[in-house]
């Protein structure tokens, strides 16, 4: 909403502040709020600000999204040095180690991470 509400602030607390304290000058501070509404109305102007915050809060769940997201991304990429490490160990131990079941199982293990 394009209404400059460093300005509507202390115009609707005086209007409240007069209302609730039964001031004569009511009718001043709620002609000052008119004016500077100009055509719009307090309800228009509530609506508006409404819309504003469901703007906010929609802004606030997309970064909590984003910020969520960017972490499963993050140990994803972890994962995924971590499992080329593995890999890497496997196909050494396959290549070079003389245990003959070492050997089987790495190449297992190979086989499953490759194809699984």
């Amino acid at each position: 909403m394009s209404i400059d509400k460093s300005k509507l602030q202390p115009l609707l607390w005086a209007v409240v502040g007069a209302w609730k304290a039964g001031d004569q000058d009511l009718h001043l501070h709620t002609d000052a709020l008119d004016e500077f509404l100009s055509e719009r109305t307090v309800e228009e102007v509530a609506l508006g600000l409404l819309a504003d915050i469901e703007r906010l809060e929609l802004i606030a769940r997309i970064s909590c999204n984003f910020d969520g997201y960017k972490a499963v991304l993050d140990e994803r990429d972890q994962l995924k040095a971590e499992n080329e490490k593995m890999r890497s160990f496997l196909a050494e131990v396959s290549r070079t180690s003389g245990d003959n079941w070492a050997v089987m199982a790495a190449r297992n293990l190979l086989e499953g991470v490759d194809h699984g």
